[in-house]
């Protein structure tokens, strides 16, 4: 007689599956908790603590504080009132007090510092100024930008903000990148170096991947160059590598700010703040009239095109 070895129980088989099943989610949890813990760590929590418009974040670093109304820097000859909404952007001009036709088209402006407007008084901001004109027309502005922000953390902020809408802006005013060229900034938000530069390579994969991002969403793109009144060998080439955006077709048009700011070779187009840091890259309130002057008539030509 033949006797036929014994059938695996198929239910212990399932239950030994799904318990492999669990006890690798719970460790990949357990990474992913300890990951984000690693990356708060490696904040200079300091730096966010004197930054009161800021609180930290697990997967960003930071981000702007929902509700924050503050001071900062604590130096009187500096310090500049910021208020952030319930959504975590920068409030400049009450959008109540403004006049014009019901709302149909929104442009963000996504970015660093510069665009944020550190040093300047909110309602003299270029995105206050673009706000005022573009609300005549039927379109709303948010300023989503976060101080000390480098292109890595951008795109992983701008990625969440703008898939959390149920329609995405029709233009995206892209200023971001001098935190990823300077060291200085680096050291002043991280403890350690735990987003080694991630200049060049990396800024150009970043920045691909959100004008990539605009283009599947259909979102026209106004990509700014970086001003800096000091030389500065590594923003030089970010810049070239943005100009070459110029003509290439797609949805992106570049503004070319820090060609016409050199140009002018004014010292009074940045702000007093800056006298505090190694280089001047922060627009005055005359920097941010200059700039609006140069953006308005691209943002309203791209919606025009809508």
């Amino acid at each position: 007689m033949t006797i036929m070895p014994a059938r695996p129980n198929r239910v212990f088989q399932v239950l030994m599956a799904a318990l492999s099943a669990l006890t690798v989610g719970v460790l990949l949890f357990f990474v992913l908790v300890h990951q984000r813990e690693r990356l708060i760590r490696q904040v200079n929590t300091k730096m966010i603590e004197a930054a009161t418009f800021l609180e930290l974040d697990p997967d960003l670093g930071w981000r702007n504080r929902k509700g924050a109304s503050v001071f900062f820097p604590p130096d009187a000859q500096y310090f500049v009132r910021y208020q952030i909404d319930a959504e975590g952007n920068r409030i400049d001009v009450d959008p109540a007090t403004l006049q014009g036709p019901p709302i149909t088209r929104a442009v963000w402006i996504v970015g660093d510092s510069s665009p944020f407007g550190l040093g300047v008084d909110a309602e003299k901001s270029f995105a206050a100024q673009l706000r005022t004109e573009l609300r005549k027309d039927g379109v709303a502005l948010k300023n989503i930008s976060v101080m000390g922000y480098d292109s890595g953390q951008l795109k992983t902020y701008f990625s969440t903000r703008v898939r959390a809408v149920p329609v995405p802006p029709d233009v995206v005013i892209l200023w971001i990148g001098f935190n990823d060229a300077s060291q200085f900034i680096h050291e002043l938000f991280w403890r350690t170096p735990f987003l080694e530069s991630v200049f060049h390579a990396r800024y150009k994969k970043n920045i691909s991947d959100i004008l990539a991002l605009c283009d599947l969403l259909k979102i026209r793109v106004v990509e700014v160059t970086l001003p800096c009144f000091e030389p500065h060998q590594q923003l030089d080439q970010l810049n070239e590598w943005i100009r070459s955006h110029e003509g290439s077709g797609g949805n992106v048009v570049v503004v070319d700010l820090q060609r016409v700011f050199a140009e002018r070779n004014d010292r009074g187009l940045y702000t007093n703040l800056d006298d505090i840091l190694p280089v001047h890259f922060h627009p005055s309130e005359r920097g941010h009239a200059l700039v609006a002057q140069l953006l308005l008539p691209t943002v309203k030509e791209l919606l025009a095109k809508r």
